[in-house]
């Protein structure tokens, strides 16, 4: 009972207690090293300490072993990419050699037969580009004989050329995913882009000579009634040749620039034969691990 003047007192009721943590079990890696730094076993602590260590560093190398695998993988798909499209270069460039040299003996014929005038080679400025080095002379190369069919079509002949447009579709995508860090030999990419440069040389005399004048001397040949892509009669052809001298200038400064396409092509050939050889080579180099498991 409470008497009058009495405080009234409460006992202050206890929180439940909260579950204890439940404590690492010695089976565990924490628990383990966790028993013996209580029991102070110090050898067997240094010794988990090394094996966690250990597992980390091999599951890094892992990782950076099956990285570098599925680069090389990668290494040897663009290697591949690019030698196709050399296989492809080289084809353009061994038919734009043939009817070159075609035209070459076309023209040589008419000279020859219309004016008397037995050309062998071919004076030029001393040049050097990444194409072509010319030297103030450049040889007349073998040329194929002609039969019936291209005395007839001698003109045709000469003013029909074909223009290869080598391709750099595989390394200009490579430049722009940014993968060009994945060819880890350096003198190869140094290889590869002075192909380009050698390609882009080319391409600016093709585009910038040999198609525009093309288109001129074909204008000159219709002033005199020669149409490119019809059948001349051969004594009257090489009689107009003979009694005007602008289409026998005309055709002895084609003769020229024939020389000059050959002799580029030929230098780009060399060049795509040599890369491709090397990345041939190369690409068995990037065969195949098969990936570890981490």
């Amino acid at each position: 009972m409470v008497k009058p003047g009495m405080l009234m007192t409460t006992t202050p009721q206890e929180s439940p207690a909260l579950p204890p943590e439940p404590a690492p079990t010695r089976g565990s890696l924490l628990g383990r090293i966790t028993h013996h730094l209580r029991t102070q076993n110090w050898t067997a602590v240094v010794i988990e300490l090394v094996v966690v260590i250990f597992g980390v560093f091999l599951g890094f190398q892992l990782t950076a072993w099956n990285t570098d695998l599925s680069n090389q993988k990668r290494e040897a798909g663009i290697l591949s990419e690019i030698a196709a499209d050399l296989k492809e270069d080289r084809q353009q460039i061994d038919t734009a050699r043939t009817v070159t040299l075609r035209r070459m003996a076309a023209a040589s014929y008419t000279i020859a037969q219309a004016t008397g005038k037995s050309i062998d080679h071919f004076n030029t400025q001393t040049a050097s580009t990444a194409s072509v080095n010319l030297t103030g002379k450049l040889a007349m190369p073998e040329l194929p004989p002609l039969d019936d069919g291209a005395r007839r079509g001698l003109w045709g002949a000469i003013v029909t050329g074909i223009y290869p447009t080598p391709s750099t579709t595989s390394f200009d995508a490579l430049i722009g995913a940014g993968e060009i860090g994945l060819i880890r030999d350096t003198a190869l990419v140094r290889q590869i882009q002075n192909y380009r440069v050698v390609l882009a040389s080319y391409n600016a005399t093709q585009n910038q000579s040999l198609r525009p004048m093309i288109n001129d001397v074909r204008a000159v040949g219709e002033a005199y009634g020669l149409a490119a892509f019809a059948d001349v009669d051969e004594t009257a052809f090489l009689k107009l040749v003979g009694e005007t001298p602008q289409l026998s200038a005309t055709i002895e400064s084609q003769l020229g620039w024939m020389a000059l396409q050959n002799t580029q092509l030929q230098s780009v050939d060399n060049a795509a034969a040599a890369l491709l050889e090397r990345i041939n080579a190369k690409i068995p180099e990037q065969r195949q691990t098969p990936a570890l498991e981490v």
